[in-house]
């Protein structure tokens, strides 16, 4: 993978958290593709999201102070110059998030296509 790659698809993880938890719904919008879907488990209950009704879910949560908040990015993988992945590990809402995202390379810029999570409530 080059590093300029691996920079692009990094940068993008960390504008996806960051857009989640600052509530800038159009930022994290414009992070998705089109036919993006989420699919996981929360709290050990499978889950299949289309990207419309997720965003607007995110919508109706109220903003995570940052204090609140922690992310780690634990894997870059840009397996080609059309499609790579990012898992990352962040808590949102009281929620422990494993996610992996599943990228596509469209216009020259990357964009995620999937979303892969499991989300555990912190106690």
């Amino acid at each position: 993978m080059k590093i300029a790659q691996s920079d692009e698809i990094r940068e993008l993880a960390k504008t996806y958290i960051e857009a989640l938890h600052q509530h800038n719904i159009p930022l994290l919008s414009s992070l998705f593709h089109l036919d993006a879907a989420l699919s996981g488990f929360m709290d050990g209950q499978y889950d299949h999201v289309p990207i419309a009704r997720w965003i607007d879910q995110v919508k109706q949560m109220p903003i995570q102070h940052k204090a609140q908040s922690e992310s780690e990015i634990l894997r870059v993988d840009g397996s080609n110059e059309y499609i790579a992945s990012v898992k990352l590990t962040h808590t949102f809402q009281g929620i422990h998030f494993l996610n992996d995202l599943s990228l596509v390379k469209e216009n020259e810029r990357w964009l995620i296509i999937h979303k892969n999570f499991s989300g555990v409530y912190k106690l």
